[in-house]
Parts: C-alpha cells; sequence; structure tokens
C-alpha cells in the first residue's frame, strides 16, 4: 500500500509569495540539485508561517535533500501546514501516523488527517482512508465507505485505488458482486501502475476475474476500461 506523496517541490516554487525571503533563489537552487539553498530559502518562509513552504520543507527532511533525514522534524513541518488546512501536509501527516514516522503510532489519528485531506478531494487521502475503511484500521469496518472513497480516487486516475475497487468487485464488498467490473477496475490499475509492483498486484486481479468471464465478458471490460481512460472517467 502506498502511504507516502510522491514529492511536489518544484510546484511551490512557481507560485509566487509576499516575502522578504527569496523564492526565485530557492526555485532556482531546487531545479539545479542545490537542495541545501533551497533549504535555506524554504526555512525562511515557513517561519514566516508560509503553509506551502513548511509543507515542503518537511518533504525535505523527509528525504534527506538538503538536510539530513529526519522524521520527527519532518512531521513537525507538516503539522503546521496541516493545522492551516494544506490537503497534502495533511495526508502525508495520515501516512506518518499510520507508519509511527516521526510520531507515534495511531491510526485515529491517521484517519482523522485522512479525512480532513479527503474532504479536499486530495486522492492520497481518499486511498488511505478508503483502505482504513477496508480493514477496520482506526475506524469502524465499512465497505460502502471504502468503496465510495477509493471510487473518488479511482477516478482521479490512481491505480492502487483502482485495483482496490476492482477487489471489492471481485467479492462484492460495499458494492454489487461484478466480475465484469472487477476486470475493468484491475485492467485500468495495470495501465496505471507506477511500479512493478503495483502491476503485479493489477495482473492478479485480472487473472482472478478472468476466470469468471466469457471472452466477450473480457473484450466488454476492455472496451469499458479504455473508454474511461480515454474520457478520463467522465460520468464515471
Amino acid at each position: 500500500m502506498r502511504f507516502i506523496l510522491i514529492s511536489s517541490l518544484v510546484l511551490f516554487f512557481s507560485a509566487g509569495v509576499a516575502s522578504a525571503c527569496d523564492y526565485e533563489k530557492a526555485q532556482q537552487a531546487y531545479a539545479f540539485g542545490n537542495y541545501k539553498k533551497a533549504v535555506t530559502e524554504l526555512q525562511c518562509l515557513a517561519e514566516k508561517g508560509h503553509t506551502k513552504a513548511q509543507h515542503y520543507l518537511g518533504e525535505m527532511y523527509y528525504y534527506g535533500e538538503g538536510v539530513t533525514a529526519d522524521n520527527k522534524t519532518a512531521a513537525e513541518w507538516f503539522s503546521k501546514a496541516a493545522d492551516q488546512g494544506y490537503a497534502e501536509a495533511q495526508a502525508f501527516l495520515g501516512a506518518m501516523y499510520q507508519k509511527g514516522k516521526g510520531v507515534e503510532r495511531s491510526n485515529t489519528e491517521a484517519a482523522k488527517w485522512h479525512r480532513l485531506a479527503a474532504d479536499q478531494g486530495n486522492v492520497v487521502g481518499q486511498f488511505n482512508l478508503g483502505w482504513m475503511y477496508e480493514f477496520g484500521e482506526g475506524v469502524s469496518q465499512d465497505y460502502d465507505e471504502a468503496a465510495r472513497l477509493y471510487r473518488l480516487a479511482a477516478y482521479q486516475g490512481d491505480g492502487d485505488a483502482q485495483n482496490n475497487l476492482g477487489r471489492l468487485y471481485y467479492h462484492g464488498r460495499g458494492v454489487q458482486q461484478d466480475y465484469v467490473k472487477a476486470y475493468m477496475w484491475a485492467y485500468l490499475a495495470y495501465r496505471n501502475a507506477f511500479d512493478g509492483e503495483a502491476k503485479d498486484k493489477a495482473t492478479r486481479g485480472l487473472d482472478l476475474s478472468e476466470k469468471y468471464l466469457s471472452p466477450s465478458e473480457i473484450s466488454q471490460a476492455q472496451t469499458m476500461a479504455k473508454r474511461c481512460f480515454r474520457t478520463k472517467y467522465a460520468g464515471g
């Protein structure tokens, strides 16, 4: 299961910031791999209360870019940004509570932060909270809610959520059992897989569903998947 967001520091540097700190130098420093300089500029901004800077400084501490990796310090900066309502920081903090990285492990806290992120449309928050509902971690087990959250993330093209939604269709948990849709979501998950492990999971989903489908039903599922992919899931 994926708990960690891929670093998106460059997005911050493209935004203007009303501050005495020089974000343009930070942008240049990060782009050219001068992470120590980028940390210095981010630190200046973060200490002034800038939400995005706090989050991305947390990422740099988490990944050890320009500083020694330090989960506790990373969590402190994520917490500052999360308290200001920044969805990415909320999801990242939720993941750290799930894994007990930099904070005491707490599924209750994890669910709280993932929910706040999910409510803002954050795909990682949606996926992780869906997983918690599927398996009853930090919340009461609720397949209906798991399916709802996975679907939200799946419609954003998240391969992990697509794979898990397919699993729910395969077992008929939170949705009516439907092997065609199970295959369809596994097919999409395979296309959107970001690494070999994700492809392997999707392949297992395809293999399981295929056993219950005729050749025409497999073709139907593939056609549905391709239409979803082509239209970016318009209309569900």
